[in-house]
């Protein structure tokens, strides 16, 4: 299985909410020291100057978030609805059907 992926999966499906080190652990059955290696790489792919998402933690919970170069276009995207709802309901549709689980 490829762990990033899910992992990535999982940060998007659950959006604002955030998800904690623990939550992690628990839905990529891993240990805490595996969860913080992939989140270290993951993170880590995201740092280059031409990717638009970074790993951000928020208070207990990592998520990701845009980076803040980004700002101008993502506004674009919340002015025009029906790409906002497709976004949305790609997400709902990989977690209803388990795309995202163990």
């Amino acid at each position: 299985m490829n762990l990033l992926g899910v992992l990535e999966g999982v940060l998007f499906v659950v959006g604002d909410e955030g998800i904690t080190l623990n939550q992690i652990c628990e839905i990529l059955n891993v240990d805490l020291e595996e969860s913080k290696r992939l989140l270290m790489e993951l993170k880590k792919t995201y740092e280059t100057e031409d990717r638009g998402i970074r790993i951000s933690y928020l208070g207990d919970a990592f998520k990701l978030t845009t980076k803040k170069s980004r700002g101008c276009k993502k506004t674009k995207v919340f002015l025009h609805p029906p790409l906002y709802e497709l976004c949305y309901m790609k997400a709902f549709s990989a977690y209803k059907y388990g795309l995202y689980t163990k």
